[in-house]
């Protein structure tokens, strides 16, 4: 079955889960690759932005390799610069920010 473009197992998707249950949020489905209601709610939350203390380690990574910068997981200055032309170049409003609607470019759903 397929919700929102993502199938069953995407690797993208599977990947984020990963990263969202390790950074410490909820999926009580675990990573099975799907992205469904559970991943909405956490993406949600689960924003990326240039912050002095450093939280989402894991989905900053991919975050960071999407835009293509030295990935340690702190969401510093370049990846804050990176982040805005990314969301630019895709048509996303031009803030510091990985919400919802960036993540789903990022993991290609529709």
């Amino acid at each position: 079955s397929t919700f929102g473009g993502a199938k069953k197992g995407d690797k993208a998707v599977k990947e984020w889960q990963k990263a969202a249950i390790a950074d410490g949020y909820k999926l009580p489905s675990g990573a099975d690759g799907l992205w469904g209601a559970e991943c909405v709610s956490v993406a949600k939350k689960a924003k990326v932005k240039k912050s002095i203390v450093y939280t989402n380690k894991n989905l900053t990574k991919i975050v960071q390799r999407t835009v293509g910068v030295t990935v340690d997981g702190k969401c510093g200055k370049d990846t804050d610069k990176a982040i805005r032309a990314y969301k630019k170049k895709h048509g996303l409003p031009v803030n510091g920010v990985v919400d919802l609607n960036t993540w789903k470019v990022i993991l290609n759903i529709d």
